[in-house]
């Protein structure tokens, strides 16, 4: 996966790195406020649930996302792609750093 959009990145990030048995996973927000995760035929693990339902919410205002009570800021919502964000803390005090997650 590429990032489609880079000028929408905060500074000092770093990317998901999305592992090969979660790139054929689909990611489906309906409006009830679930996202369906499924997790397609090559699993990271045996023992994992081909689904997985989870909670989420979106305030477009403040531009955040929370999945499953976790928060993040919500980058980027068009055709092409989703993309979130949560924050690192410092790194060998290098202020704060970004970790970026790609839904195209």
């Amino acid at each position: 996966m590429q990032d489609k959009n880079p000028s929408a990145n905060p500074a000092n990030v770093l990317f998901y790195p999305v592992q090969t048995c979660e790139q054929d996973d689909t990611f489906t927000f309906a409006a009830d406020g679930t996202v369906l995760i499924d997790q397609g035929a090559t699993k990271c693990s045996q023992n994992e649930p081909r689904t997985v339902s989870q909670s989420y919410s979106i305030d477009r205002t403040t531009k955040e996302l929370r999945i499953n009570g976790q928060k993040f800021k919500l980058l980027e919502e068009t055709r092409e792609q989703i993309k979130y964000s949560a924050e690192l803390p410092p790194v060998n005090g290098a202020g704060f750093s970004s970790l970026i997650f790609l839904l195209q």
